[in-house]
């Protein structure tokens, strides 16, 4: 099997969060869902990073069992930060239904774009496993009817009933990751397989497929310092500062900041996951603060709103993280980029994420042995170099498509089985 993304080319309308006041999924690689349980919250497995300016913290993983010691260097390097433990999964020794199940996915809502995305890819890649004989054509699915009928309490509820109608495997962004975990285990207990993208559930029968999220900020971060020195004021863009997400993303930023000693943390705003507040704040801190800013740090989806209100302020807009990247992001260092602007981006657009999941839970079934609960890798990266593979003619500042990429190539994949196996149809994304 053979996994790979057309270059250049945006598979669905992607990356979108949920309005102001509703619960955030699908953050770039991130979700509003507890990410690493007893780790949530938290930079990783250590509190104190070493390293050089302009480098990525080294922050060791929680490695109890020695999961990540024994998979390959490049792979290693993809749980340096990573918040939760990497235990072994409950399904390493499970050998597959033998017969055709149905499956699902489950969500919070089909709320914005990389949830609508999902939902599109999920339903292509249900139809190719149906045709191999592995599931059945109707999937036992459930979200909220809007964003106000959303809650972690609904979608624990949903899950259940997913259990009871029969599915075997259910592909899920958590709302809350805490939340789902009892009703994972009791699942599992049962045989159900479990696998999140896009968040993370503390349960010893759930498969996280995640991007880490330490090293989506971090390592943006420190290209951008490393491009400017390493020195001057650092704006640091929340998105909403209470969710675990922002404050994994935020112990990545300040990790690698903390490596630079002549630059600082000059301020802190939110701007909400939403490029229109983003930028609203931005502005409200520029005007009250004259002095230059070296370089700005946004914790995912929310370049644009800062980039466009320096631009109104007047002011000379300095290298931005572009983690969680849209295709305004893409455009502007596309446009920008010849005359010396630099930034660095991540992929991480729902389609791309949900068929990494769903590779997963297929090989599970074909009973290739899972051996850990946490499949962690690093975002690709987006830079002046190569963004040419990603930019699309057309886009500009404005264009809000998300970014997609193979974020879990089959090759690293198949490290984290006993038995990998190519499997029995083609995920190659359209």
């Amino acid at each position: 099997m053979r996994t790979t993304f057309t270059r250049g080319r945006m598979l669905r309308p992607a990356l979108a969060l949920a309005a102001v006041g509703a619960v955030v999924v699908g953050l770039g690689g991130c979700a509003g869902g507890d990410a690493g349980g007893s780790g949530s919250g938290s930079s990783g497995g250590s509190a104190t990073a070493s390293g050089d300016c302009g480098t990525l913290p080294e922050v060791p993983p929680q490695d109890p069992e020695g999961i990540v010691a024994g998979l390959t260097p490049e792979t290693q390097a993809g749980y340096n930060g990573y918040p939760a433990p990497v235990e072994s999964s409950e399904f390493a020794d499970f050998t597959g239904f033998g017969e055709a199940v149905p499956i699902g996915l489950s969500l919070g809502s089909n709320a914005n774009s990389f949830t609508d995305e999902s939902i599109t890819e999920f339903g292509r890649l249900l139809e190719l496993s149906t045709e191999a004989g592995m599931t059945t054509p109707e999937a036992v699915n459930y979200w909220a009817a809007d964003v106000a009928a959303q809650s972690p309490a609904a979608q624990v509820a949903g899950y259940q009933d997913q259990v009871r109608q029969g599915a075997k495997l259910i592909v899920i962004v958590p709302l809350s990751g805490e939340a789902l975990a009892p009703a994972v285990d009791e699942a599992g207990a049962q045989g159900v397989v479990t696998v999140v993208y896009a968040g993370s559930i503390p349960s010893k029968y759930a498969i996280n497929v995640y991007q880490n999220p330490f090293l989506n900020v971090a390592q943006p971060t420190a290209d951008v310092l490393k491009e400017t020195g390493g020195s001057g004021n650092v704006l640091m863009v929340h998105g909403i500062s209470s969710f675990p997400i922002d404050q994994q993303g935020y112990e990545a930023a300040k990790a690698t900041i903390a490596l630079c000693p002549d630059a600082k943390i000059a301020g802190e705003i939110e701007g909400g996951y939403v490029t229109p507040t983003a930028k609203t704040e931005t502005l409200s801190w520029l005007t009250a603060n004259p002095a230059e800013v070296s370089a700005v740090v946004q914790l995912n989806a929310m370049a644009t709103g800062v980039i466009t209100a320096f631009e109104q302020s007047g002011r000379t807009v300095p290298p931005v993280t572009m983690n969680t990247a849209s295709a305004g992001d893409i455009a502007y260092l596309h446009d920008n980029a010849p005359d010396g602007y630099y930034a660095v981006g991540t992929v991480g657009g729902g389609a791309s994420q949900l068929n990494a999941a769903f590779r997963v839970g297929m090989r599970v079934l074909a009973g290739q042995g899972p051996i850990t609960n946490e499949m962690i890798t690093a975002p690709p990266l987006i830079t002046p170099d190569n963004v040419d593979d990603y930019y699309q003619d057309g886009w500009d500042i404005n264009s809000a498509e998300g970014i997609q990429g193979d974020v879990f190539p089959d090759a690293v994949m198949s490290e984290f089985f006993t038995a990998p196996a190519e499997l029995s149809f083609d995920a190659t994304a359209e």
